[in-house]
């Protein structure tokens, strides 16, 4: 099974590739490095002041960079944990513009893809690649 850092890794040498599949520990220890990168975005705005005003809102600069720099690699990798249980990609753009439409189709897009993303990938291959898992294995 794959690790906190070489997920980190493996999601920031393939940030911007759209193929292929990724198993579920990496997906998920992605997740992890992405809230943490989050908390420590707010923190560090919050402990300095870096916030601007929006409309009212207070943004903090450092957590909108932080997700901005992250945006292609959560979406590579989303799309590729979706090829593991062999489901497009192009899911994801469901939920992202449901979101900004209405918030019911938003929301049954983001619970779908939320299901699909904690199935267990297809074993062996399937339409878009070997089993990340066999690579492990051999």
């Amino acid at each position: 099974m794959i690790g906190f850092v070489d997920a980190i890794k493996l999601g920031l040498a393939r940030y911007a590739d759209f193929t292929g599949r990724s198993s579920r520990a990496e997906f998920w220890w992605w997740i992890l490095f992405v809230v943490i990168g989050g908390f420590a975005g707010v923190i560090i705005d919050l402990a300095s002041g870096l916030t601007v005003n929006i409309s009212g809102v207070p943004v903090g600069i450092v957590g909108s960079l932080w997700n901005l720099a992250i945006l292609m690699p959560n979406l590579a990798i989303t799309a590729r944990r979706l090829h593991d249980i062999n489901r497009s990609g192009w899911w994801q753009l469901g939920a992202m513009f449901g979101w900004g439409l209405l918030l019911i189709p938003g929301l049954v897009f983001s619970i779908l893809i939320f299901i699909w993303v904690l199935k267990k990938g297809d074993e062996g291959d399937n339409s878009h690649g070997t089993d990340p898992i066999q690579g492990l294995k051999g």
